[in-house]
C-alpha cells in the first residue's frame, strides 16, 4: 500500500497549485462600456447613480455608439444609470441601469434592448425582462378587477422575490434600494434576512 502521508502531501500540493492558477485573476479591474444606439433623437448622455447624483457628464455619442471606461475599481461592482436626453425636450429621455464591474459591458439600445458582457449585467438584464413581462401581463391576467390592495401586495412580492433571487450580487441590492418604498414591511424584512450589508 502507498504511504498515506506522501499521498496527502501530494494532494495538498496539487490543490495549492490549482488555487494559484485559478485565483490569480482579480475580480476587480477596469470596466469598459460599449453602447450601440442608432437613434439621433438623443444627443446628450451622462452617467448617474440610482439616486440621480452625477458620476460622469463627459460622455458623448459618436457614430451611433457611446464608449467609456471606469477605473474606480474600489467601488466596483455598483449599479449606475446611463441617461440619454434631448436638450430641446426635457421630459423626453431614456435611462438604462448597468452594472459597473470588471470586464466589458455591452448594451444595445435599439428596437430590442440587450445588455450583456459581464455576469451581473446578465442578471440585471434578466431582472429587467422579468419586470417588463410582469408589468405587461399584470392588469390583464393577474389582476383583472384592478384591486389596489392586491396590486400593492403583488408588486411588493415580485420585487422582494427578485431581490432575494439576486441576493448574492449587486443587482439584489439595487432592486432592494430602488423598489424598497413599495414593499410591504413583511417583504422588506424578508429581503433584509437575505441581503446582508
Amino acid at each position: 500500500m502507498k504511504n498515506p502521508t506522501k499521498y496527502v502531501a501530494f494532494v495538498a500540493w496539487a490543490m495549492l497549485l490549482l488555487l494559484a492558477a485559478c485565483g490569480g485573476k482579480s475580480k476587480q479591474g477596469p470596466c469598459s462600456v460599449e453602447v450601440y444606439y442608432p437613434n439621433a433623437e438623443f444627443t446628450e448622455v451622462k452617467l448617474i447613480d440610482p439616486t440621480g447624483h452625477m458620476i460622469d457628464s463627459t460622455l458623448t455619442i459618436r457614430n451611433d455608439s457611446i464608449r467609456f471606461s471606469r477605473n474606480d475599481t474600489a467601488r466596483m461592482p455598483y449599479v449606475a444609470v446611463l441617461m440619454l436626453t434631448n436638450p430641446t425636450d426635457s421630459i423626453n429621455f431614456v435611462s438604462m441601469p448597468v452594472v459597473i464591474e470588471a470586464g466589458t459591458v455591452k448594451l444595445e439600445l435599439t428596437d430590442r434592448i440587450s445588455l450583456s458582457g459581464t455576469d451581473d449585467n446578465k442578471k440585471l438584464f434578466e431582472f429587467q425582462k422579468a419586470k417588463n413581462t410582469f408589468t405587461r401581463q399584470y392588469d390583464e391576467k393577474m389582476n383583472p378587477e384592478h384591486d389596489v390592495q392586491k396590486l400593492k401586495a403583488d408588486y411588493s412580492k415580485f420585487y422582494s422575490d427578485q431581490a432575494i433571487l439576486n441576493k448574492d450580487n449587486v443587482v439584489g441590492e439595487y432592486i432592494f434600494d430602488t423598489y424598497r418604498s413599495i414593499m410591504t414591511l413583511d417583504d422588506e424584512n424578508r429581503v433584509k434576512e437575505w441581503i446582508k450589508r
